[in-house]
């Protein structure tokens, strides 16, 4: 009968084992964050005029059997800071210039052998973006992770490990910024994908 009642006390608690490992929660997904850098871009350019619109960028976390990667939407992120460079290249000019007489900027740009404003302006647009290599517009990070209850320990293959903590359907990390394209530490607000 001893024996008996140890095989069952082992069934249970195997069955236990089980059915804690089945309800362990999982975060296996697809996330979104945006981050609004618009101040550090003006700060790293030197610009300290009243510009308007902002610059995003986009992020991707991805997480599956353990294994996670978080990548930066590169291609998205050149393309808005074009459209806000353009958006805003008539007052960094007439800043630099020191006036806001778009005819006296035309004259300038004369004198210094653009055919016109326009000509000017896009050069101008040209440098500010051939200024950010392909390289330099590039956040990739993977490796592991595991849960323990609301914090997600990610294990990093090149960067320092750090935490996300779970509230609801969002998970709240801070990396490190070692290339210091968005200062000195990264806050992402990661939301579940539809």
């Amino acid at each position: 009968m001893k024996n008996f009642n140890k095989v069952i006390a082992l069934s249970l608690c195997a069955a236990l084992g089980l059915s804690l490992t089945a309800c362990k929660k999982s975060y296996d997904g697809t996330y979104k964050a945006t981050v609004d850098i618009t101040d550090q871009v003006e700060e790293e350019a030197g610009l300290d005029y009243d510009l308007t619109g902002t610059l995003e960028v986009e992020f991707t976390l991805t997480m599956e059997k353990g294994e996670y990667t978080i990548e930066m939407n590169s291609d998205k992120f050149k393309e808005d800071m074009e459209s806000f460079y353009d958006a805003n290249m008539d007052t960094i000019l007439m800043e630099s210039f020191g006036t806001d007489d778009i005819s006296e900027i035309e004259q300038y740009a004369q004198y210094m052998g653009y055919e016109d404003y326009d000509a000017l302006k896009a050069d101008m647009l040209e440098t500010a973006m051939s200024s950010f290599d392909d390289d330099d517009v590039v956040y990739e990070d993977n490796g592991t992770y595991t849960v323990s209850g609301d914090t997600i320990k990610f294990d990093s293959e090149d960067n320092d490990d750090f935490d996300g903590e779970v509230d609801g359907k969002e998970i709240t990390i801070e990396v490190e910024d070692d290339d210091g394209m968005f200062g000195d530490d990264l806050t992402l607000v990661f939301e579940i994908e539809d």
